[in-house]
């Protein structure tokens, strides 16, 4: 056996991985709140919806976590510069580190429960923030008519995320039943539907 060969293999498929890692990690804690959660909470800071502290914690965060990664970079480039020259011209490491950023961008954006869970982050994430004021009685029961986050639960499976709109529109039709459960972010725990959308048709089985 060739056993030069195989620490060659051993070593490129060890770079491969570590892309693979700083991939993911470099989008969920740089990108992906530069690109989604930024911009959210300044147009909820627009709309009077947040404070102003929110952007700026979260740009301490961007902050914070792209000075960690260039201090690794420079750590490794100062004390370990033959590692840093092999990670850096390595083309496994580069195929690795795009293909971290691709399934993580795929897990949070490409499907309806990734989206779901990175819209509640985001919810829970600026909750502290929020600019308390008077609320419409539909809004009391829960509604927020600018975003799509009621989730309905029937027989133990889990729907949405729905609009207070839709929800009235699918009652409605009779496609809400009263047995139904009925929940969005901020609020404790499930309602039944009658309690959030008045009385509902029976509903069809």
């Amino acid at each position: 056996m060739d056993w030069d060969l195989v620490r060659f293999l051993t070593g490129e498929a060890g770079l491969f991985v570590v892309g693979v890692i700083l991939g993911a990690l470099s989008f969920r804690t740089i990108a992906l709140p530069l690109l989604y959660a930024l911009p959210r909470a300044v147009v909820w800071v627009v709309q009077g919806r947040l404070r102003w502290s929110v952007v700026l914690r979260l740009l301490a965060s961007l902050i914070w976590w792209g000075a960690l990664f260039a201090l690794g970079a420079y750590l490794l480039a100062r004390f370990e510069p033959g590692a840093w020259e092999r990670l850096y011209s390595s083309p496994p490491f580069y195929v690795g580190l795009w293909l971290g950023i691709s399934l993580r961008a795929f897990r949070a954006m490409g499907s309806k429960s990734g989206q779901r869970a990175l819209q509640d982050r985001f919810l829970n994430s600026v909750k502290s923030h929020l600019i308390e004021r008077e609320r419409t009685q539909e809004e009391q029961m829960g509604e927020n008519i600018y975003e799509r986050v009621w989730h309905l639960s029937r027989g133990g499976t889990r729907y949405g995320p729905y609009s207070f709109d839709e929800l009235r529109r699918r009652a409605k039709r009779g496609d809400v039943r009263d047995d139904d459960l009925l929940w969005r972010p901020g609020v404790a725990e499930w309602a039944d539907a009658p309690s959030v959308l008045g009385s509902v048709k029976k509903g069809r089985s």
